[in-house]
């Protein structure tokens, strides 16, 4: 079986002549930027950026109207979670709930459904312990079970609306408290 190759013009890389040029033209710009960078920015230099100062963003983010800050939040949580795991001996750290609740949380924030199966896997625990944990989730009002209606077989887990409240106040309040140190 013959492999496929694209056909490209005379040219080594691909391009014709004038879109070649343009393009070295541009990356010798780049170069010659980093090469020498300007001493001192003034304020006639900053002219048609459009980039709002710090104190414009502070507000906006950690608030209900930034939902990526929240989820960009709640996925770094859950990996500092996971990396525990590689310095610290197994076993040690162990909290099913919090787990799927980040994880509902997040998939909530990312327009993604999670399955029960899904959320066993979030737990890092044994199915059964997660399971159990599911339950006291589902019976405290925290988290619900939605039918897949492609698949009986699947069961889908969403937050609550009051549940959902919750992590975004928690959320909120944890993005204030790293918003200092990050910027």
């Amino acid at each position: 079986m013959e492999t496929w190759k694209p056909k490209l013009s005379p040219t080594r890389n691909g391009l014709d002549g004038p879109t070649a040029a343009a393009l070295e033209g541009i990356f010798r710009q780049c170069l010659n930027l980093v090469a020498s960078p300007p001493q001192s920015v003034g304020d006639s230099d900053l002219i048609g950026f459009a980039c709002p100062p710090i104190a414009e963003l502070k507000p906006a983010i950690g608030s209900a109207t930034a939902p990526a800050d929240h989820a960009m939040l709640m996925k770094n949580l859950y990996g500092l979670r996971r990396d525990r795991c590689d310095i610290f001996p197994a076993g040690i750290f162990a909290d099913p709930a919090w787990d799927i609740l980040i994880d509902l949380y997040q998939a909530k924030l990312e327009f993604r459904r999670i399955s029960v199966s899904d959320a066993c896997i979030a737990a890092c625990v044994p199915p059964t312990t997660a399971l159990r944990h599911i339950g006291k989730l589902d019976q405290m009002g925290l988290l619900k079970r939605v039918q897949d209606q492609h698949d009986a077989r699947r069961v889908y887990l969403e937050l609550t609306t009051e549940a959902e409240s919750m992590m975004t106040g928690w959320s909120t309040k944890a993005l204030s408290r790293f918003l200092p140190v990050v910027i």
